[in-house]
Parts: structure tokens; C-alpha cells; sequence
């Protein structure tokens, strides 16, 4: 049996990157029985979601994170620093037996690790793991695993662009990503930023985002969630949406984020408006929440409501307020005619289930190069340049194209699935590799 531990946090509450965690079980299957154990800062919520499919570190437990603003993060930051370097020392003297010095569950486990996973959903900001912000963990702990001897990967991941200290941030990306035993990555973007930062191309993999492996809850089971939700099948056509408040306040940055959250707003009503129209479109739609908290700027639906007081048709929108599991949301939205997301792995769910869709992010965001690596380009639109009659436009086209694109997404999703699979077949690889060396 292997034992991998993921050294992050992969928040339940949000149902993307739980998708993604699905596809990481799912993509190593090969490997034969693995045993998953990853860090949490909500354990309560988090361990009654995932039950047995993974096991948890309360880090709350062995960590104290007590901060009031930016510049007091630093503050754990630089206490969960100074725990791994004084680990590594007793490491040095005592070998495995730190561990009767330092007792904490977490040294066990990486001790205790066939291999360390992270950057799960994009990483080489400034801050990840333990579920909070704890900053440059993802920079030692390369170096950490390496002293170890475990190998490390970063696992169908991103590398996104330092939004400040680029100088220094970018050298300290470099330092640890010569340190990883194996890159798999969801987007080309990211393997071209690697290229620039000179990390050796020989482990580095372009395969794709892991979250097109989570399979879609049973027929019967979505339709009894159709039932309890009073969505009716037959009313065509059924327009599914998320929506997100990261993405709202990024519309109209220029007005600052208050304002940009009430005009964003504005416009998407403005859309549903025209989409409900008996004498237009004559659509039902239906808000789905992809992410429902911690924090009440997560949660999806406190959004979709907003929007929802700005429409006029309320007797044809349907906002979706139940916890449903990733499984079902994507056997949910396989359901759908046409699909807007701002959340993206809730279009990654529609697109692998052939619903024609429309992601809608902010222009520097590096994941949207996954939407274009299934041929589905034209399907982005930037949320810079949100109003309501040019998505109106955009729609009214892929709408008159839905049978192409559902034609491309069935040959393209098929492929994207192999390359994330692709991922599962590298650790096998690495691993008997490393079994070999060791022998």
C-alpha cells in the first residue's frame, strides 16, 4: 500500500477543488490500495464530507493561527517555519526518532509518506497549505521533503505569477521547483513560466486539470435531486449558473470592488432578464452553488440571491440553496442546455458532460488556458469587459452552434481525460523508479 500525503488544505465547502481531490483518487488507481491524509483547518467540516476517503490533520491543533490582518500572518507563517527547520535538525541528530521530541501527528506522516503531493489547484503565490495563509510553506517544503528523502510532486497544478515581490518571489519558485521530484501540469501557460524560470524541462509534464475524472452521480440519483428541487426537465431551454463573488468584484475593478460587486450584478440581471423572456429566449435558469463557504464572500448563493432581487422573471429562475457533492452537481449540470460559469471547474463539470458553456474570469487568469486546451476558445469571456448585450451576443452564436460544440467537446473531453490519467501513470512510474534506486 501507498501512503501519499497531500501538504494542503482541499476545502470541502468548495466543491471544485473537492472535484479535483476525486480526481486525484481516481487518477492513481493503479497504483493499487493508496491511503490519502491531508492537512485541514476545519476538520469538523471537512471530515464529515470526505468520511473515509481521506484522512485528516486538524492543523489547528498543532499550529496556533490567531491573526488580525495581512502583516500578522506572518507571524504563524514564520512559527510553522520555524517547527519544520527545528524538525530538520533533530532529523539530522536522532533520524526517525525526532519524533519521540517532536509529537505532533503531521512529523509522523511525512515521515510515514511514500510521496508528497501538492499544488492541487494552482500554487507559487505567496501563500498555501495548512488551510490558512500560511505564506512560503510551498517554498521549503521541497527542501524539507528532499532531507527527508520523500519525493515530492506537484500534481496537476499551476504556477501563477507573483502578485508582488516578483524579483524575489519568482528566484525562491525556481530554488523549490528544482527541488521537486516530478511536475505534472494543467496548463501550458504554466509549463512556458517554468521554461522562463530555467527549471530542467526532463520532469516536467503538460497533462491536464484532474477534475475531469470526477464521474457524475447515478441517473437515478439526479433525478430525484431534480425532483426535490422542483426543476422540471422538459422546460427547454435550462440554463445552469454559478457565480462568484471573487469574480464579481473584479468586473469593474477601476470603481473598486464594492462597486464593481453592484454592477456586476446589474448586468447579469440584465442578462437573465433577456434570457427568461417568454418572448425571447424563454429560458430557465437555474443558479448553482459551487462553493458554499467558509467565509460568506465563498459562499455562491448569498451572490446568486443578489442577483436574483435585480431580476424581473423570478417565476423562472430557480436558485439552488442544498449542499449537493461534486458528483451530483456535475450530474446536475450534465442535465443543462447551456451553462455560464464563474466558477471554473463548475464548467470543466458541464463541459465534460458536452454542455455547450461560457467561462467567464478576469483575463489573467491562468486556468482559462484549460478551456482553450479543449479547443473551446471562443467560450471564454473576460468579465473586465462584462455587459450584459455582448455575453448576450456571445450566447446567441455558441446557441446556434450547440450541436458543433457539443460534437468537438465529445472528441476533446475523451482526450483530456487520457492526459489526466496521464498523471496516475507518471507517480507509478516515479515510484518504481525510486523502488529500483533503492533495492
Amino acid at each position: 500500500m501507498y501512503k501519499i500525503f497531500i501538504a494542503e488544505n482541499v476545502p470541502s465547502l468548495n466543491k471544485g477543488e473537492m472535484a479535483i481531490l476525486k480526481g486525484i483518487f481516481e487518477s492513481v488507481k493503479k497504483l493499487g490500495k493508496v491511503e490519502f491524509t491531508m492537512l485541514s483547518g476545519h476538520p469538523d467540516i471537512d471530515k464529515s464530507r470526505y468520511k473515509n476517503e481521506i484522512n485528516i490533520i486538524d492543523t489547528g491543533k498543532h499550529f496556533s493561527f490567531c491573526y488580525k490582518n495581512y502583516i500578522t500572518k506572518l507571524i504563524p507563517s514564520l512559527i510553522v517555519f520555524l517547527k519544520h527547520l527545528l524538525f530538520l535538525i533533530l532529523y539530522k541528530i536522532f533520524g526517525s526518532n525526532a519524533i519521540k521530541f517532536m509529537k505532533s501527528e503531521l512529523w509522523k506522516v511525512y515521515l510515514n509518506s511514500d510521496a508528497i503531493f501538492m499544488g492541487h489547484n494552482g500554487t507559487y503565490g505567496i501563500g498555501g497549505g495548512f488551510g490558512n495563509p500560511i505564506f512560503f510553506y510551498h517554498y521549503y517544503l521541497p527542501l524539507f521533503a528532499n532531507i527527508l528523502s520523500i519525493p515530492i510532486v506537484l500534481y496537476g497544478g499551476s504556477i501563477n505569477k507573483p502578485r508582488i515581490f516578483p524579483f524575489l518571489l519568482n528566484r525562491l519558485s525556481t530554488f523549490a521547483l528544482k527541488r521537486i521530484n516530478l511536475v505534472t501540469l494543467r496548463e501550458r501557460i504554466s509549463f512556458f513560466r517554468l521554461k522562463a524560470l530555467g527549471v530542467q524541462k526532463n520532469k516536467i509534464y503538460v497533462t491536464s486539470d484532474l477534475a475531469f475524472l470526477l464521474k457524475p452521480a447515478s441517473i437515478e440519483r439526479i433525478e430525484k435531486i431534480m425532483k426535490m428541487e422542483c426543476i422540471d426537465d422538459s422546460y427547454k431551454p435550462l440554463i445552469g449558473v454559478t457565480v462568484s463573488h471573487k469574480i464579481a468584484n473584479k468586473s469593474f475593478l477601476e470603481h473598486g470592488h464594492s462597486i464593481s460587486y453592484i454592477k456586476h450584478n446589474e448586468e447579469f440581471a440584465k442578462i437573465i432578464d433577456i434570457l427568461t423572456d417568454k418572448n425571447k429566449h424563454n429560458a430557465y435558469v437555474i443558479f448553482i452553488p459551487h462553493c458554499i463557504g467558509q467565509d460568506k464572500l465563498l459562499d455562491d448563493r448569498i451572490i446568486a440571491t443578489d442577483i436574483y432581487k435585480l431580476c424581473k422573471n423570478k417565476g423562472k429562475i430557480k436558485i439552488i440553496t442544498n449542499e449537493y457533492s461534486p458528483e451530483e452537481l456535475k450530474g446536475l449540470i450534465g442535465k443543462f442546455n447551456f451553462f455560464l460559469g464563474e466558477r471554473l471547474h463548475s464548467v470543466i463539470n458541464a463541459m465534460s458532460m458536452f454542455v455547450p458553456s461560457i467561462a467567464l474570469s478576469y483575463s489573467s487568469d491562468t486556468r482559462l488556458d484549460i478551456i482553450k486546451m479543449i479547443g473551446q476558445k471562443k467560450a471564454i469571456y473576460y468579465v473586465e469587459e462584462l455587459n450584459a448585450y455582448s455575453l448576450l451576443e456571445k450566447i446567441n452564436k455558441m446557441l446556434l452552434q450547440k450541436e458543433k460544440i457539443i460534437k468537438e467537446l465529445k472528441l476533446q473531453i475523451q482526450i483530456t481525460k487520457e492526459k489526466s490519467l496521464l498523471n496516475g501513470k507518471l507517480i507509478k512510474k516515479m515510484l518504481n523508479s525510486l523502488s529500483i534506486k533503492n533495492r
